[in-house]
């Protein structure tokens, strides 16, 4: 059983949030997004430089900093989520009075107990009956184990511990997380219910990442190895043939390398402000590690960027 953390704070602690960005934050934001976009690195779900942007500005409404915000936002048709992980760092961080208590957390139920300042404790809970009834599994007769999304039969401890905790945020946190209560797996289930109950999409259980999971009972060394032949077999069949690779009479790598430059000389031209310049150059250190000779052209023209920008306030000063 957790030891609750108590505090004497008696309100939620929120950071002071201007309503609208400067034209030059958005500068700064643009450039900084340019130069992730263009590396290659951003998160798939982030089709464009604009939306890396609103992300960013959610982000800036709960204190994340623009690089935190585009590996912890999530944008699910519209709507911005983050893991549960992050709204307890939420809560905790903004609302430090407040204590939460993990009573139980195994593959039968996530237990809460929680309590804000000057309020009485309330207790949260998510089942594995609720997740049965949800449809997340089901308990397959022939099979004689549960099958399911791969997430809730590998993790459902974890799952289960992400559903009690957005409750618990929605039901005694909202004010302090601003909006954020979900988690980007609840959303997009979500969305999956309503379909499957209009009967526009395929359901949970016919869906192609669904796997078995082995229950308590131990299936035969027979049945397991009749499931992975099958197994094999679908993915023999769905594999797709290989095309062969078009003739180029350039390395694709050296085009892509020079893509790059061209991105981060944009970018870094983008701005006056040296942090940000410098910013904007170790994140595209970090995303080419290994390639030496792209560093260290990424270097020079740094170095040539910094020393223009010396010259510019020596003669302005």
């Amino acid at each position: 059983m957790t030891t609750p953390e108590k505090s004497t704070a008696l309100a939620p602690v929120r950071p002071q949030v201007p309503a609208l960005p400067s034209k030059d934050e958005l500068e700064k934001v643009r450039a900084l997004a340019t130069v992730i976009y263009n590396s290659g690195q951003f998160p798939k779900a982030i089709q464009n430089i604009e939306t890396a942007m609103m992300i960013g500005l959610y982000g800036k409404e709960i204190g994340y900093g623009f690089l935190q915000s585009l590996t912890a936002i999530h944008m699910i048709e519209g709507v911005p989520s983050i893991h549960y992980k992050d709204q307890l760092a939420l809560i905790r961080r903004d609302c430090p009075g407040a204590t939460i208590e993990f009573l139980q957390q195994d593959e039968k139920a996530c237990r809460i107990l929680a309590q804000r300042p000057g309020q009485k404790p309330q207790e949260f809970k998510w089942t594995h009956e609720e997740a049965l009834r949800a449809g997340y599994l089901k308990w397959d007769e022939k099979l004689k184990c549960f099958t399911g999304k791969d997430n809730w039969v590998n993790s459902e401890t974890d799952m289960l511990t992400a559903r009690c905790v957005s409750r618990m945020n929605r039901a005694m946190f909202s004010d302090v997380s601003r909006g954020f209560c979900y988690t980007p797996e609840e959303i997009v289930e979500s969305r999956e219910v309503k379909d499957a109950d209009t009967g526009a999409t395929v359901s949970r259980e016919k869906s192609a990442d669904t796997i078995p999971r082995k229950s308590r009972d131990a299936k035969s060394e027979v049945e397991e190895a009749q499931l992975s032949d099958e197994a094999e077999i679908i993915i023999t069949a769905e594999e797709p043939k290989a095309e062969p690779a078009p003739e180029s009479a350039e390395d694709p790598s050296k085009n892509s390398d020079r893509e790059k430059i061209i991105a981060l000389v944009g970018a870094l031209n983008e701005t006056d402000d040296l942090q940000m310049v410098e910013s904007c150059y170790q994140f595209f250190v970090d995303s080419n590690k290994g390639n030496v000779d792209l560093i260290m052209q990424a270097y020079e023209i740094l170095e040539q960027r910094k020393k223009n920008l010396e010259v510019r306030t020596s003669e302005i000063s």
